[in-house]
C-alpha cells in the first residue's frame, strides 16, 4: 500500500519508481520475516523491477504482457502439461517456454487458462476479456468456427514452487484490489480535498492508515471468520462502530446499553479483551 501511495503522489516513471521503492519496502519488514515475494501486475511488467527484487533479497512474480512470443509459447505447450488450478473452477495451469529478454537469470513463465464460450465474447474490440484470448482463436470464435476458446494469463517469476501453487498464491492477493476500492468508497479517498499536494498527501495517508487499522481490528476480533469475509468500511461502521446506544451510570458502574441485536459487537469486544497483553 505504501508503494501505491508514493506512485500516486510522484511524477517519476512508474517502473523506475517501483524499482527504487522495492528495497525500502523489503527493508521495512520485521526481522524473521520469510523471504518476501514482490508481486506486480502487467502494467509494470519490467525486468528492472524483477532485478530490484533480487537485489533487495526478495523473489518476484510479475504478470506478463501478452505479446507474440507469449502466444507462440502457449500454442507450443503440450496438452498434457495443463493441470487443474486450485480454487478456480475450470481453470488450468501449465509451465510454458516463454522467457522475456533482459530479465534476470532463472526467470520462467507459467500460464493459466479458463474456458470461455464464444457467445460470451464481447463484440466491443475494447473489451478486456478479448485481450486475454489467443488472437487466432478469437478470430475463429468471432467467425462462428469455434464454440469455445481459452482466456489466458501469464506470470513470469523466479520462484521454485510448482506452477499450480504459484498461480493459486498469485490470485489470492488480488484481494488488495478490494482494499483499494474500500479506501476510495469507505475511507474518503475517492476525492482529495485540497489543491495543495502536501494536504492531499496527509489525507491519503490518513485514509490508508484507517483502512489498515480496520483490517487489523477485524482480524484480531475474528469478525472476518464468520463466513461473510472482511467487511468494507461502510458495513463495518454500520455493524461495529457507529451503533446507537445509551451510557448508563448505576451502582458506581458505567454501562453502555446497546440494541438487542448487537451480539456481533459484544462478541468482537470480548475477543479483543481476551487478547494477551504485549510484553
Amino acid at each position: 500500500m505504501a508503494l501505491a501511495a508514493e506512485l500516486i503522489s510522484g511524477d517519476e516513471d512508474p517502473c523506475a519508481a517501483v524499482a527504487g521503492l522495492v528495497a525500502r519496502a523489503v527493508a521495512a519488514l520485521p526481522e524473521g520475516t520469510l523471504r518476501p515475494v514482490i508481486r506486480v501486475d502487467a502494467g509494470l511488467f519490467d525486468g528492472k523491477i524483477a532485478q530490484a527484487a533480487l537485489d533487495a533479497g526478495a523473489d518476484f512474480a510479475n504478470v506478463a504482457k501478452r505479446n507474440k512470443a507469449v502466444w507462440r509459447s502457449i500454442r507450443q505447450t503440450p496438452e498434457d502439461a495443463w493441470k487443474p488450478a486450485v480454487g478456480r473452477e475450470g481453470g488450468e495451469v501449465a509451465r510454458i517456454s516463454y522467457v522475456p529478454g533482459g530479465w534476470p537469470a532463472g526467470s520462467w513463465a507459467l500460464a493459466r487458462r479458463v474456458r470461455v464460450k464464444a457467445q460470451d465474447i464481447s463484440t466491443d474490440p475494447r473489451a478486456r476479456r478479448r485481450r486475454s484470448i489467443d488472437p487466432e482463436q478469437l478470430r475463429l470464435a468471432l467467425g462462428g468456427d469455434l464454440d469455445e476458446v481459452y482466456a489466458y494469463s501469464v506470470i513470469v517469476t523466479n520462484l521454485d514452487w510448482d506452477p499450480v501453487s504459484i498461480e493459486a498464491w498469485f490470485r489470492c492477493p488480488t484481494q488488495v484490489e478490494e482494499r483499494i476500492i474500500d479506501s476510495k468508497a469507505g475511507m474518503a479517498l475517492r476525492h482529495l480535498p485540497s489543491g495543495y499536494a502536501a494536504t492531499n498527501a496527509v489525507w491519503m495517508w490518513a485514509a490508508l492508515t484507517a483502512l489498515n487499522l480496520l483490517a487489523l481490528m477485524q482480524a484480531l476480533a475474528q469478525t472476518d471468520c464468520d463466513g461473510r469475509g472482511r467487511a468494507h468500511g461502510k458495513r463495518l461502521r454500520r455493524e461495529l462502530l457507529c451503533l446507537p446506544g445509551r451510557v448508563v451510570n448505576h451502582a458506581g458502574q458505567t454501562t453502555v446499553r446497546l440494541a438487542a441485536d448487537r451480539e456481533e459487537l459484544v462478541e468482537a469486544y470480548r475477543r479483543i479483551r481476551a487478547l494477551p497483553v504485549a510484553a
